[in-house]
């Protein structure tokens, strides 16, 4: 049973809404930007964005929902591969985004109050980033990453007491921590 969740968490993942939302648009997005919400924000304007971060969180959560119908072991192992499908979607020649979106649906759903509070210590981290650097190009880190760094490190802590909690946050970072080492080599091909 929990191999089929892991499964079904991982095409859920694959279903990238911002490459089907840049089809619609009649452009491929990863030509033009990183096929993640942010990517929808800069190419295609706020109100497809929201539409986008909804459905992108809406696709974490529904991971970690499905994760509640096998052991509490299949919860880490539901949440990397919702991100994962993300990152590398089967539908998509296994080049997608960046995966923030639906880790943040899956944490949302998962560990709601412990997520609230790491949301909070994103929101600060990114206010201090943009009242330091001002743009982005002057650190080569953008603010979303930057703020989510400090937000999942926050969350980690936050969750060591949950069962399987500290595992399942470990599992949503992993496979973005990955993406992020290979766009810093130059070896992204998303």
């Amino acid at each position: 049973m929990e191999l089929l969740l892991i499964f079904l968490s991982y095409l859920a993942g694959s279903v990238n809404v911002p490459i089907l939302v840049g089809r619609l648009r009649g452009f491929d997005i990863r030509e033009r930007d990183i096929a993640g919400t942010s990517g929808v924000f800069r190419q295609v304007g706020v109100g497809w964005g929201m539409g986008v971060l909804l459905l992108e969180l809406g696709k974490g959560a529904l991971a970690a929902w499905l994760s509640g119908f096998g052991a509490e072991w299949a919860a880490p192992l539901c949440a990397i591969a919702v991100v994962s499908g993300h990152i590398w979607p089967v539908f998509f020649g296994f080049r997608g985004g960046g995966g923030l979106a639906a880790a943040a649906g899956f944490a949302l759903f998962a560990l709601t109050a412990q997520t609230l509070q790491a949301a909070l210590v994103m929101a600060a981290m990114v206010g201090v980033y943009f009242a330091i650097f001002k743009k982005d190009r002057l650190t080569g880190l953008g603010s979303v990453p930057f703020g989510a760094i400090f937000g999942f490190v926050y969350l980690l802590w936050a969750a060591r007491d949950l069962p399987f909690g500290s595992l399942t946050v470990l599992a949503l970072i992993l496979p973005m921590a990955y993406r992020g080492l290979l766009v810093l080599l130059g070896r992204w091909k998303g």
